[in-house]
């Protein structure tokens, strides 16, 4: 039933249900985009990077993890952030015109035009919901004028040096 897990009993002899102790993992998602995508926009556009959970209570956390790749072309940055719903997750504090990435922004790669840049970000965030949550990836070109990449290399050639990979988000409820 609801807030039960299967363990084995204290004899190690059969299966039983327990109620669900402080400090486990109440269930896993995990989202894989395996496609390439790009943009040259100023603002923040999805990659089709998302996953959704649902907390079985407000009290749990949800750890996100991220593992991603991409690429900048010209000689601007590339910007990557996740969004809980309409909700920036860990906003550094900036000053001035700096973009708050998540990560680490996707560095130009444009020399070589071959490279790819691995991204990885962990946040345990606290929802405080019991609701349906969608998680996210964003990507934004800084200056504009040149493009960001996901998934794939700036020159996205068909050599051996020449960089393509998957992406994904993994969701998980943390009981506390």
């Amino acid at each position: 039933s609801a807030n039960q897990q299967v363990r084995v009993n204290s004899a190690g002899n059969a299966l039983e249900f327990a109620t669900i102790s402080s400090g486990g993992v109440a269930q896993v998602i995990q989202s894989n985009l395996l496609t390439k995508t790009s943009t040259s926009s100023t603002t923040y556009t999805d990659v089709g990077l998302q996953a959704q959970i649902t907390p079985s209570s407000s009290s749990h956390k949800i750890l996100v993890f991220m593992d991603a790749s991409g690429s900048s072309a010209g000689n601007s940055s590339g910007h990557l952030r996740i969004m809980r719903d309409s909700t920036q997750l860990r906003v550094p504090s900036s000053s001035g015109s700096r973009i708050q990435n998540m990560s680490g922004g996707i560095d130009n790669a444009d020399t070589p035009s071959d490279g790819i840049a691995g991204i990885t970000s962990i946040f345990l965030d606290s929802p405080n919901s019991t609701s349906q949550l969608t998680y996210k990836v964003q990507i934004r070109q800084g200056g504009g004028g040149s493009t960001t990449y996901f998934n794939r290399s700036t020159a996205d050639g068909d050599g051996v040096n020449t960089g393509v990979a998957g992406s994904s988000l993994i969701l998980m409820e943390v009981t506390v």
